[in-house]
């Protein structure tokens, strides 16, 4: 698999309970993907653990003191990791769509 990695924005100031959390501007994480087959379970599972990984430090750096009960983190990790994943899928039905191509191509 050639090498990919994401990037992901999460514009995560549009929630009011969020806004804290967003002080210093949009949260982003990358994940390296470079090695990981996003059609094999295995891997799967592995971007996703670090995607919440990044996703969970990501938004505990940029979380507030006011934040007391995390909320705002929560949200924001909720909105990382759900447009992380989306992310994921699309890169997979891509990956899919290319491997038929490919199938055709060589009949």
């Amino acid at each position: 698999m050639r090498k990919t990695a994401l990037t992901l924005l999460a514009a995560i100031a549009t929630a009011g309970l969020a806004a804290p959390a967003a002080a210093a501007g949009d949260v982003t994480i990358e994940i390296d993907i470079t090695g990981l087959d996003v059609n094999n379970e295995q891997d799967l599972a592995e971007i996703q653990a670090r995607i919440e990984r990044a996703a969970r430090s990501a938004c505990r750096r940029n979380s507030s003191a006011s934040d007391v009960f995390g909320r705002a983190r929560t949200i924001c990790r909720e909105e990382l990791i759900a447009l992380a994943t989306e992310e994921v899928e699309e890169l997979r039905q891509l990956e899919l769509a290319r491997a038929q191509e490919d199938t055709i191509a060589m009949r």
